[in-house]
């Protein structure tokens, strides 16, 4: 049961803020529901933990059970807000939307309704100014914490209720955007998986077929372990380079994620070092690099021209251009590469690829012309995805900037809608 508040606001603070618009201590808007409970003692069935809750995401999409976890946990209900109080920097705010019970260290945080529309709370956590605050707040190195009496009387400049209503609005259509972008992220992948497995195995207008170690594949086809399909195969750097400011590109799995290379962000070693790496594994331009620890199974074939070196985690494979198409390649192992290992040595999981295990991978290898004609409909699947992908992004950054166009601007002038921002959300919204 939510408690009364009221705060009574110095004239001086009224004086320098726009018509309606409150300086106000956090617990104003919120308060803190601090009821205990043990897993072990509780019927409810969902267990939140902050490993579940993504950043700036207000939507919790995955969860466990109390059997999972031990300790004294936290109950929540149904529309509080839990809001991640270790390393805020993580910026951990979500939106319940069933009763549970969620880490301790986390703040179950309930809007006033009397002071602020509960609607509006979650996104004001998610605006710089009170992200910002939580972080310079927060106590301790290593786990940096919040406490919630600190957090209580950090002072929040608010708009008036009637603005709050028509900004929850707008941000929860965002947010509703994202959801069902995000849905059709995940049905594109997994058509996108069935599409591969059917080109990977019957090809283009085959109509017979035959039995083979990695199972019935068109009757032209063969099947090539990948060292005879590459000039080399081999791995980056087992030792840790030494990193510079400037320098030579220095590329590991987080590198190669994304569908091009961030080179402003990534690693950086001496010209000299790079070139004694080369010596044993020079990257080039048509080259496929795979990952080989921790996520495997990323695949990235090398357009540009640039000069790199890489991690031991990356594993570099140069294909015999006469004998298969990189990109073919790179869709293969990304795809039926992995689960051929994973059922190999009977693993749920493969965390970890050996040069040795990548050599002797199995790939189904049709005429060239057809592994082109197949990476040419996997170009478009993958594009139709990224797409989707660019779409979740941009709606992301809409709703990041309004929240703080509302915030901000709305201290100097009337808080109005940048035209820009109004015609790229309906746009998103019309998708």
């Amino acid at each position: 049961m939510s408690t009364e508040y009221s705060v009574k606001i110095k004239s001086s603070s009224v004086d320098i803020l726009p018509k309606g618009w409150l300086k106000v201590p956090f617990e104003y808007m919120a308060e803190n529901i601090s009821v205990h409970i043990e897993p072990d003692e509780t019927d409810l069935e969902v267990y939140v933990g902050l490993e579940h809750l993504d950043s700036d995401s207000l939507r919790i999409k995955r969860w466990g059970t109390p059997d999972d976890v031990i300790g004294i946990k936290l109950h929540v209900w149904p529309g509080d807000i839990i809001f991640g109080k270790r390393r805020a920097y993580q910026r951990k705010v979500a939106v319940a939307n069933f009763e549970a019970i969620c880490s301790a260290h986390s703040m179950v945080l309930r809007a006033r309704p009397k002071n602020v529309v509960p609607e509006f709370l979650p996104f004001f956590m998610q605006s710089e100014e009170f992200a910002q605050r939580a972080v310079a707040i927060s106590e301790g190195s290593l786990s940096p914490t919040i406490k919630w009496k600190t957090l209580a009387q950090q002072e929040f400049i608010i708009p008036p209720k009637d603005e709050q209503r028509r900004i929850a609005d707008m941000l929860w259509a965002a947010e509703d955007c994202i959801v069902k972008n995000e849905k059709l992220v995940d049905e594109t992948e997994f058509y996108n998986k069935i599409l591969m497995k059917e080109l990977f195995t019957k090809g283009i207008a085959h109509k017979e077929f035959k039995n083979t170690e990695i199972g019935k594949i068109p009757k032209e086809w063969g099947v090539v372990k990948l060292k005879e399909l590459a000039n080399k195969i081999t791995d980056g750097t087992h030792i840790t380079p030494t990193y510079v400011n400037t320098g030579i590109p220095f590329l590991r799995i987080t590198d190669i994620q994304s569908p091009s290379i961030d080179w402003v962000n990534t690693k950086h070693i001496p010209l000299m070092e790079h070139l004694e790496l080369t010596k044993r594994c020079k990257p080039e331009k048509g080259d496929v690099l795979l990952s080989k620890n921790g996520t495997v199974g990323i695949t990235k074939v090398i357009d540009w021209e640039k000069e790199f070196s890489i991690f031991v985690s990356l594993c570099l494979i140069k294909p015999k251009h006469d004998l298969v198409n990189n990109y073919y390649l790179a869709h293969y192992l990304r795809s039926e590469g992995l689960e051929q290992i994973r059922l190999r040595g009977k693993q749920m999981t493969v965390t970890n690829l050996h040069l040795v295990e990548i050599n002797e991978l199995l790939i189904p290898l049709p005429p060239l012309p057809e592994q082109k004609k197949i990476v040419e409909i996997l170009f478009k699947a993958d594009d139709t995805l990224q797409r989707v992908k660019d779409n979740i992004n941009k709606i992301k950054n809409l709703k990041k900037m309004l929240i703080n166009q509302f915030l901000n601007d709305g201290l100097k002038t009337t808080v109005s809608i940048n035209p820009q921002a109004i015609q790229l959300y309906e746009t998103q919204a019309s998708e």
